[in-house]
Parts: C-alpha cells; sequence; structure tokens
C-alpha cells in the first residue's frame, strides 16, 4: 500500500519491490468490491448512474489537477473503470454485436476530441475498442491447444505487472540510451522482453509453490501477516521521526 500512498504523496516513503502503484490501488478497490457489485445487483440503474457521474466528476479532477481523485492513478477514475468491467460481464456485454459498435464509435469520438479531453479518457477508449477486438478474435479460436496456450499466457501477464519495471530500472542504469543506436536500442529491448519473461516464469512458479504450501499453514500465514504490519508501523515510525 505504502508505493500507492507514497505515488499519491500522503507519506514520504515506499518500500515495495515489485509492482507499481496500481497494486495498492486495486486493493483498495478489491475491498470496496463486494459492496459495489451489491449495488449493482440491486440498483443496476441507480448504480450506473453513480459511478457515471463519479466518472464524470473523476474527469473534471484530472482537468483541475487534483491527483487523488483525479488522473490515471485516482481512485475515483480507477473504480469507476473497475465498475465499468463489472457491468461489461454481469450483462454479458461481450456477447453483443452492438457493444462492439459502440467501442469503435466511443474511440472516434474521443480520438476527434482528443485536444479537449483528458488523455485518460482516450486511454479507457482505446482499451475498450481493444478489449472488443480480442474478444471478437478469442470468439473466432477452434483450437484447444492454442487456447490452453493463450491461458497460459494470460496467467504470465500479472508476474510479468509485477517485474518489469524492477528489470527497467536496474538495466537503464547500465547504458547510455541517448546515445546509442537504433540497433542497439533494439537489442536492449529484445534482452528487456526476454528477460522479464524469464523471471515472470520464475516467479510464477515461486508463488505457485508458496501459494499451495501456505494453504495447508493458514496460522503461520496470520503470523506472518502480523509481524509484516508491525514490521511496517515501526519502520514508518522510524522514518517520520528522522
Amino acid at each position: 500500500m505504502d508505493g500507492y500512498l507514497s505515488v499519491l504523496s500522503l507519506i514520504p516513503w515506499e518500500f515495495y519491490k515489485v509492482g507499481e502503484w496500481f497494486l495498492g490501488c486495486i486493493i483498495l478497490i478489491y475491498m470496496a468490491f463486494p459492496l459495489m457489485l451489491r449495488f449493482l445487483d440491486r440498483y443496476p440503474a441507480a448504480a450506473c448512474g453513480c459511478f457515471g457521474l463519479l466518472y464524470l466528476f473523476g474527469l473534471h479532477a484530472t482537468l483541475k489537477g487534483i491527483p487523488i481523485i483525479g488522473g490515471s492513478q485516482g481512485i475515483t477514475n480507477c473504480a469507476c473503470q473497475v465498475f465499468g468491467g463489472m457491468v461489461y460481464i454481469r450483462f454479458g456485454l461481450h456477447q453483443k454485436k452492438e457493444t462492439f459498435y459502440g467501442a469503435v464509435a466511443l474511440f472516434l469520438v474521443a480520438w476527434l476530441l482528443r485536444d479537449r479531453v483528458p488523455s485518460d479518457f482516450l486511454t479507457l477508449a482505446m482499451a475498450f475498442l481493444l478489449l472488443e477486438v480480442v474478444m471478437l478474435l478469442s470468439g473466432r479460436i477452434q483450437s484447444e491447444s492454442l487456447k490452453t496456450k493463450l491461458a497460459y499466457g494470460g496467467a504470465l501477464t500479472y508476474p510479468i505487472f509485477l517485474v518489469h519495471h524492477f528489470l527497467s530500472d536496474r538495466m537503464v542504469q547500465g547504458f547510455d540510451l541517448a546515445n546509442m543506436s537504433r540497433l542497439y536500442i533494439w537489442v536492449l529491448f529484445v534482452s528487456f522482453v526476454v528477460g522479464t519473461i524469464l523471471l515472470a516464469l520464475g516467479l510464477k512458479r515461486i508463488g505457485d509453490s508458496f501459494s499451495g504450501w501456505i494453504r495447508k499453514h493458514n496460522a503461520l500465514l496470520a503470523a506472518i501477516i502480523v509481524m509484516l504490519l508491525m514490521s511496517y508501523m515501526y519502520t514508518a515510525f522510524r522514518v517520520m521521526h528522522h
């Protein structure tokens, strides 16, 4: 959580080694997810209206430069994007052709107004369109072998997310990027991609093994969490007083 709070300038330190600000942000949203889902299930129209207005407020906060509320790192916009995904799944929008046409129309509007709207809105519209393209293509895949390989690749996206900044930050420290030729930049990029995949594979294997082991020792997991929280609070206390 400290990585996210540090990005928002709410605390003057951060200790995380892998991942980035979104990890803390998504944990906060997951904590609110049961309430969001219950709101959507019981009052779908009201829920969509409230989160729609909240997203507009988040875009306004982005234009006004309020980082905690607006911007791509603001909790408001991120929560609204997750709610949009909930609506997408809850009402089976991926099964309707009208959704694809709507995604195309939204992207065109965002592109035409790109100089007047926050870049986050254009990013969201592009992501929505790419999602629809992927869903359209996935429905045409018949090979079970290919589906299995794609599923495994999809499972790697989270460990890749965790390690890619860790590796890139250390790689760029050893090279003078400003004076490198295009060929060497491509070599560096390919090396980075290969290295990221290898680290992600290792992290996934270790994570799967640890998760399987920790499920059999819930009491130990609780003790580890308590020790980590106590250590974090002690460290935070020392930092704040120095």
